[in-house]
């Protein structure tokens, strides 16, 4: 007897994809579908026929992060990644997918948002192939902010800060924190580079389908 193939499940490019359960300190719930639960025929990465399980969506990311105007800060390498776009004007997000693209160069995602009792773990690496890598690793609160993240930001030079600020409140109600998914500003006051220069960083970032 023949199996019907499942239907895959598509990536909704214009919400944010909720990777888990909502917590309560999230405003952002009710507006953001879990995009695996999306049915899109048509999509990449279906199960193969008699496939029990759909594959895991992708992990995604929309990055801006660049360096201050201070002399120190010319060898900061600027990353900017997908599009955050603008809800109220019905402007759609474009995230970044795992393995994506850009101008030729692949684009790598690797990211975990997991939930605590007290917060969440975020630990996430983005990398365009011979361009710039972030990594950041943190513990926030149940909102979603912390003021001692560790953040690197390198290309030819290696900016890093163990005290960074993840802040969402500023993004709200679209901003927020969940099992498998973070959206918040980056605040690196006085970050160094391997040659003892400092300099701020400052960005925005958003992560999507983590694991939780």
């Amino acid at each position: 007897m023949r199996v019907r193939p499942l239907v895959s499940f598509g990536l909704v490019v214009s919400s944010i994809a909720a990777c888990g359960g909502a917590t309560t300190a999230d405003p952002v719930d009710a507006a953001i579908p879990d995009a695996s639960s999306a049915p899109d025929s048509g999509s990449a990465g279906a199960p193969s026929e008699g496939s029990e399980d759909a594959a895991a969506p992708a992990a995604r990311v929309i990055v801006a992060m660049n360096g201050g105007a201070a002399p120190g800060c010319v060898t900061v390498p600027p990353m900017t990644l997908g599009t955050f776009g603008d809800p109220a004007a019905g402007a759609p997000a474009v995230p970044v997918t795992d393995g994506e693209r850009l101008q030729g160069k692949p684009v790598a995602v690797t990211c975990r948002v997991t939930s605590l009792a007290d917060g969440f773990a975020i630990d996430a690496a983005v990398t365009v192939e011979g361009g710039a890598r972030l990594t950041l690793a943190a513990k926030t609160d149940l909102k979603g902010s912390s003021s001692n993240a560790a953040v690197s930001l390198a290309e030819e030079r290696s900016w890093s800060s163990p005290s960074c600020t993840l802040d969402v409140s500023a993004l709200a109600p679209q901003g927020g924190v969940g099992p498998g998914r973070y959206w918040g500003l980056v605040t690196c006051m006085g970050a160094a580079n391997d040659l003892g220069a400092t300099c701020d960083l400052f960005g925005q970032i958003r992560l999507e389908n983590c694991a939780p």
